[in-house]
């Protein structure tokens, strides 16, 4: 045993564990097998079992097809009814059907198929022959005694008409036979149709009663005057009785053949399925023997596979055991040497070439490192000390610097305040160069309502409304970005837009051309890169255009003339009609490049009393709400479509009411301002 254990201390432990779970991993593995195995056999019988099944519940409908087949055969051959073939042919096809879809694997039940297959062919062969046969035998006599009932029944009529006046009592018997041979062609008809022996008798019962109506009509008969109607009668009635005996003779015998065919082909049937659901009962049987069998091996096998696997693997076990049991002890009891503090005995390693010899190794190791970690022990106290007193030094490093830091938010504090007082004097100088109220009502031609609202405090729009002479100069405009820098912009374009309007600049072009080399030098001192886009409107009343000599039509009440590039300029008829003047080739943004003459342009537009003009700034139309969506020109069309007629506030305070419902809780990111100016 001893050398069992050393060799095993060559390997190590998770080799050796592994070793031992191997064995009681191929123990359960043998059991899952077995598990397996079993389930299989189960399953299969399972599916062997209910195909068997659903084979018998078939063959024993297949039983029940075949007996109505044989009910429905005799009724055929009693009444010759033929929808009946249609429905046996039917229940035949499904017998078939059925047939096809056993599919046996046993020599044995195949040849009980077989056999029923053929006993079914010979039935329908059988019963096609008689419905055959049957169906040839009725149109011949058909036919063939159509004609003779027809030769007699004309000669019975022949003969009454000659005896109306002659004789009055063979022409009632004549009479009288025409309606008993009325009567006996209906039971010869119905004969032929079911082929019933009845209908046979009450045939040949008819006929002796015409035929006695004759012979009493021939004793009758003293000057011959009918003798030879009545001869040719007599016969023609005797043809027929002789066909109608025959035609019973041979329908009885057809269907005493036919009976015995079907019925010998039909028996065949019922004793080729009983034999069928006979073998399937064995072969359930012989699958339960195969399945106790299966098992009875599987579960043999795997008990003894089970007990070898366990009785190795505890053998295994106690060899194990004692390989890790005796060097751990003594690993044990070095460790506690150490904690008593006796660092003076030396741990030996076994030679082991397992964890617990690496174990030892390591020990031995610790125990160096232990010693070694007591000499810089010292060291790490004098270390600290020096970290001491460098920590010390850099704290009252960091408390000087913390003081220059609060001392440096105060001015920010204060420089703070001084910004945003010089923004709320410019927002307010802003707002106090807007025009007032009262001076757009001075305004007497138009209706002037006027709405601004920046996004930040100093905004960058710009508008501005000034009486020039006998006309008024309308200014718009809107710099980019906004803020205290787009604000001061502003402000210079208003003052320089009053500063050429008094000293009566009327050319138009030209004033933009002196505004933009006005703005470009002052923006270029400030060293911004602003620019606006800019339109001034100049209107003209009625009374100046025609002092002026400008021809005038109808109502007109004045004249637009626009210049430089801007917004589109949209007017609201007082018809409701919404006509779009663009700027875009009016101008181009001030600010950027001089001169800009070249590109100035101008456009007209006539006014009539209730037209409405509306100037806008970009934040109208490019108002988004949450979901990133402009208002956009469509949008403002929109609102000013039911607009037409109204007065200049209610148009003003109605497109905003829509702005701001398009927006919703969306903050405003541009500067807003609308203009509308309308023709009183």
């Amino acid at each position: 045993m001893s050398g069992i254990v050393e060799r095993l201390r060559k390997v190590s432990i998770r080799r050796r564990i592994a070793f031992t779970l191997v064995l009681y991993v191929l123990a359960v593995a043998v059991m899952v097998v077995a598990g397996w195995r079993v389930l299989v056999l189960s399953q299969s019988y399972r599916a062997n079992s209910a195909a068997l099944r659903e084979q018998g519940r078939e063959i024993a409908a297949m039983r029940r097809a075949i007996e109505t087949m044989g009910t429905l055969g005799d009724v055929f051959l009693r009444t010759g009814d033929t929808a009946l073939v249609a429905r046996l042919n039917s229940m035949a096809g499904s017998v078939g059907e059925t047939l096809a879809r056993i599919e046996p694997d046993a020599e044995s039940l195949d040849r009980v198929p077989r056999r029923l297959a053929l006993s079914l062919s010979g039935y329908l062969e059988s019963f096609e022959q008689v419905t055959t046969i049957s169906m040839a035998m009725h149109e011949l006599y058909v036919g063939y005694m159509a004609s003779s009932e027809d030769l007699l029944e004309k000669r019975l009529v022949r003969m009454s008409e000659l005896t109306a006046d002659e004789n009055g009592e063979i022409h009632e018997l004549l009479l009288l036979g025409q309606a008993d041979f009325a009567k006996t062609r209906s039971a010869i008809r119905a004969f032929l149709d079911s082929r019933e022996g009845d209908g046979s008798v009450q045939a040949v019962a008819g006929l002796r009663m015409v035929r006695e109506r004759l012979d009493l009509a021939t004793s009758l008969d003293d000057g011959g005057m009918l003798r030879h109607d009545l001869r040719s009668a007599m016969t023609v009635l005797s043809a027929l009785g002789t066909d109608v005996g025959k035609l019973k003779a041979m329908s009885d015998k057809r269907n005493r053949i036919a009976r015995g065919f079907l019925t010998l082909y039909g028996r065949g049937m019922v004793r080729s399925v009983d034999s069928l659901t006979i073998l399937m009962t064995e072969r359930e049987s012989a699958l339960q023997d195969g399945l106790r069998a299966g098992m009875d091996r599987t579960m043999t096998v795997t008990g003894i596979g089970v007990v070898v696997l366990l009785v190795l693997g505890l053998a295994l076990n106690s060899r194990i055991g004692a390989s890790i049991r005796d060097p751990i002890l003594a690993l044990n009891a070095a460790m506690q040497d150490i904690s008593e503090g006796n660092w003076d005995r030396e741990i030996v390693s076994d030679g082991g070439a397992d964890e617990i010899a690496d174990m030892s190794r390591t020990l031995g190791g610790f125990k160096r490192n232990a010693l070694r970690l007591r000499e810089l022990e010292v060291e790490k106290r004098e270390v600290l000390a020096r970290e001491k007193a460098e920590t010390e030094r850099a704290n009252a490093e960091l408390d000087q610097a913390n003081h220059e830091i609060t001392l440096l938010n105060d001015r920010l504090n204060e420089e703070n305040l001084r910004l945003g007082t010089e923004l709320d004097v410019s927002r307010r100088l802003q707002q106090m160069l807007l025009p007032r109220d009262e001076e757009l009502a001075d305004i007497v031609p138009l209706d002037i309502s006027a709405f601004m609202e920046p996004a930040t405090e100093v905004g960058g729009d710009y508008y501005d409304v000034l009486s020039d002479g006998d006309g008024v100069r309308i200014g718009i405009g809107d710099v980019t970005g906004h803020g205290l820098e787009s604000g001061v912009v502003m402000l210079m374009t208003q003052s320089a837009v009053r500063t050429l309007t008094t000293s009566r600049e009327h050319d138009l072009p030209r004033l933009l051309e002196v505004l933009n080399s006005t703005l470009i030098r002052n923006i270029r001192r400030m060293g911004s890169e602003k620019n606006l886009t800019f339109s001034i409107v100049d209107y003209r009343p009625r009374e100046a255009l025609d002092a002026a000599g400008e021809t005038v039509s109808g109502d007109l009440g004045g004249r637009i003339t626009v210049t430089g590039q801007h917004e589109s300029l949209l007017i609201v008829r007082r018809d409701g009609g919404i006509e779009e003047l663009d700027t875009l080739m009016l101008g181009m943004p001030l600010g950027l490049v001089e001169p800009i003459g070249e590109y100035a342009g101008t456009a007209r537009a006539d006014l009539y009393p209730g037209d409405a003009v509306v100037l806008y700034s970009d934040g109208i139309t490019e108002a988004t709400d949450g979901e990133g969506r402009m208002f956009g020109i469509a949008g403002l069309k929109q609102v000013l479509a039911g607009q037409a007629g109204r007065e200049a506030a209610a148009i003003k305070d109605a497109v905003i009411a829509a702005v701001r419902r398009h927006i919703g809780g969306t903050p405003l990111f541009d500067d807003m301002t609308l203009l509308v100016v309308r023709q009183k």
